[in-house]
């Protein structure tokens, strides 16, 4: 995966289905990404833990680059 902006992108963590959002984009739109971050949209009935602190610039590039991630999603794996 390339992050916004370019560069390289290096997991801290292993991936698990909880964490992982290579497969976002099959079920969300940039539109409600966007107003998730901004604790405007909830998810399983909870808002996002930290209000998006960047500009909005940044906001959109990173909803819109978050809801082209389409890939097949990792199996659940029971931990997390």
């Amino acid at each position: 995966m390339t992050p916004p902006g370019g560069g390289r992108y290096y997991p801290t963590r292993p991936s698990t289905a909880k964490n992982d959002l290579g497969s976002v984009g099959i079920t969300r739109s940039s539109a409600w990404i966007s107003g998730f971050l901004q604790k405007k949209e909830k998810r399983d009935g909870k808002l996002h833990m930290k209000t998006f602190g960047g500009t909005s610039v940044e906001l959109e590039a990173l909803s819109q680059w978050l809801a082209s991630q389409k890939a097949e999603p990792l199996p659940a794996t029971g931990s997390n």
